[in-house]
């Protein structure tokens, strides 16, 4: 499900922006799916659960929704050579992308939500011990007799 509908990025670029970038119907979707891995993918890296949909409204929601928006501001300007907007991207995009980088990083949290540090890259969540999924012991008093 989308995270940033062409309603939330009207209010956040206006609608003139949005259809000079060409963001509308099978483009947006492309764009906003693009972007949305682009933040699941930091998100789990950071060792967050990417929720399934977002409601702007919260601020968990809201904070995502500028995310993945601010990477569609991106990557539609940057195709689109020779696109005048009615205000200069960079201020929105540099911002984005710096929110972005510290998820990414750890240094800034995202708001709501409470990562796992086993989780993310370089964490140590393990397999279960017992049950059908258990990985089988390589250590132990019986393998490492000898040592």
């Amino acid at each position: 499900m989308a995270w940033v509908t062409s309603a939330y990025l009207d209010n956040a670029i206006t609608t003139a922006a949005r259809t000079a970038l060409g963001l509308s119907g099978g483009v947006l979707t492309q764009y906003e799916a693009s972007a949305r891995a682009t933040v699941i993918a930091t998100m789990q890296f950071a060792g967050y659960t990417a929720p399934v949909s977002v409601d702007t409204t919260t601020d968990t929601g809201a904070f995502l929704a500028k995310l993945v928006s601010a990477l569609i501001v991106r990557d539609a300007y940057q195709y689109r050579k020779g696109v005048r907007l009615p205000f200069d991207p960079s201020g929105t995009i540099s911002e984005g992308l710096f929110l972005l980088d510290a998820v990414h990083t750890k240094r800034l949290p995202i708001p709501g939500m409470e990562p796992s540090s086993l989780d993310g890259f370089g964490g140590n969540a393990g397999s279960p011990s017992v049950g059908t999924n258990a990985r089988p012991s390589f250590f132990g008093p019986g393998k490492l007799g000898g040592f």
